[in-house]
């Protein structure tokens, strides 16, 4: 999601001319008037020993050196560039309506903003609606403004405190309203739908799942669509709060079962859609283990209780499916403790 606005601004070329501000930066960075002086292709594999968690492999770099290739070449072929351009910005713009100009997380809104700006000279509607959705992320604090790294985590907390205040059984009178109004709010954040055409920009099914923050903000993820799930199967036996639709509650169980991977466990956002292997053209050397979802301990863990407090309420539906995911989790988890153990 970072590397597609990236790609759609360097395709274009797009730099800014400067101002004072800029330039008092540049010196700041990296020395007074030095930085008119980097040839900054030199250091294109270059970092600091700390950060370099992935290096380069052999394949990246040959990758690399082609891409240098085709953009010597590219003024020969305007028009590959101007359709993968098109294609780009159509992602581009899929992600902010998907999101409602939120983006997934700060970064790429940043830069789908920017992306935006080229691509309408700052004069379309959607430009507009990214500028008002920067706040989602601002907030001030003591010693200044800050970005947060996600535009909150709203529903991950409220599940967590909703299905700690149920554990208190007889005293529940006494937290009443604090329940109905979290019960309220899981409700609300519900996705209860998928974007038209989401399967054409390789999403995946959003109707029926909860992400971590807000509806608005849209993105599903397996564990919050597993602990919201949970919350409102506990909530049926809380008298003074109103109980959702078992079709809203059943489009929760396929997200989940969708989100399973061959490995028998949960990634985070999307199934795993590659090998291992993608990872060797990984371009981010502070990071390593990003290039696909891969399966988590505590997405599964998460997947799997739900499922089951299901299947004790609801053991109509599905039950087959379910079933199946016990089994095949189980024996995976089996086998990956053997091997282990030689």
């Amino acid at each position: 999601m970072v590397f597609l606005p990236m790609s759609y601004i360097y395709g274009g070329k797009y730099v800014y001319d400067g101002d004072d501000l800029i330039d008092q930066l540049k010196d700041e960075l990296y020395g007074e008037g030095v930085y008119d002086t980097i040839r900054f292709s030199d250091y294109r594999l270059e970092g600091n020993d700390i950060d370099d968690h992935s290096p380069p492999s052999w394949y990246m770099k040959a990758a690399f050196q082609m891409c240098s290739i085709y953009e010597k070449l590219s003024g020969w072929i305007p028009k590959v560039r101007g359709y993968c351009m098109d294609k780009v910005l159509d992602h581009i713009r899929f992600e902010d309506r998907f999101t409602n100009y939120i983006c997934i997380g700060p970064v790429n809104k940043a830069i789908n903003m920017l992306c935006e700006f080229y691509a309408s000279d700052g004069q379309s509607l959607a430009f507009q609606q990214h500028q008002e959705r920067i706040y989602d992320y601002l907030w001030l604090s003591r010693d200044g403004m800050k970005m947060q790294g996600y535009n909150g985590s709203q529903l991950w907390d409220t599940a967590f405190m909703l299905q700690a205040m149920l554990e208190l059984d007889q005293h529940l009178f006494r937290f009443e309203s604090e329940i109905e109004k979290a019960a309220d709010f899981i409700y609300n954040t519900q996705v209860l739908e998928n974007l038209p055409g989401y399967k054409s920009y390789y999403r995946h099914q959003s109707q029926g799942a909860w992400p971590f923050s807000t509806r608005t903000h849209g993105w599903p993820i397996s564990d919050c669509t597993a602990e919201g799930l949970r919350c409102c199967l506990l909530l049926r036996d809380i008298e003074f709060v109103d109980n959702v639709e078992i079709s809203r509650l059943e489009d929760a169980v396929d997200v989940i079962l969708s989100l399973q991977n061959a490995d028998g466990g949960w990634a985070s956002y999307e199934n795993k859609r590659g090998g291992d292997w993608v990872e060797l053209f990984n371009p981010v050397s502070c990071f390593e283990g990003i290039m696909v979802d891969y399966s988590y301990c505590e997405c599964s863990s998460a997947c799997i209780q739900s499922l089951c407090l299901w299947r004790e309420m609801f053991p109509e539906y599905r039950s087959e499916d379910i079933e199946f995911v016990f089994i095949t989790s189980y024996l995976l988890i089996v086998l990956v403790h053997l091997l282990r153990m030689g």
